[in-house]
C-alpha cells in the first residue's frame, strides 16, 4: 500500500502540484500587472528582469538575491540594488519589508 503510486505518494504529489499551480497563477498575474504598468516594451522587459532577483526565503520572508545561479542574498548587494529594483518602481512597501527582514 505504501509503495510507488500508493496513496501517500499520490497525496504528496497532489500537494506539490497544487502549490506549484498556485504559484504559477500568481506569478502570471504579477507579470501581467507589471507589464500593464510599463509605458514601453523596454520598460516591461526591465521590470521582468528586475523581478527575477526578488525571491522569498524558506520562511516566506522576501529578499533580494545577489545573482544566479550560485549567490544567495547578501546584505551589501541588497542595499545597492534595493533602490533600483523596488523604490524607483514605486514598490517602497516591499523595500521596507525586505529591510525589516
Amino acid at each position: 500500500a505504501g509503495g510507488k503510486g500508493g496513496w501517500r505518494e499520490q497525496r504528496r504529489d497532489a500537494v506539490g502540484l497544487d502549490t506549484l499551480r498556485g504559484w504559477e497563477a500568481s506569478e502570471r498575474a504579477r507579470r501581467a500587472a507589471s507589464a500593464a504598468q510599463a509605458r514601453t516594451e523596454f520598460e516591461a522587459r526591465l521590470n521582468l528582469a528586475a523581478d527575477q532577483f526578488l525571491v522569498h526565503r524558506a520562511n516566506g520572508s522576501p529578499t533580494i538575491i545577489a545573482g544566479y545561479p550560485w549567490f544567495t542574498d547578501w546584505g551589501g548587494d541588497t542595499m545597492i540594488s534595493l533602490p533600483g529594483l523596488l523604490i524607483t518602481r514605486g514598490r517602497a512597501g516591499e523595500a521596507a519589508h525586505i529591510l525589516k527582514g
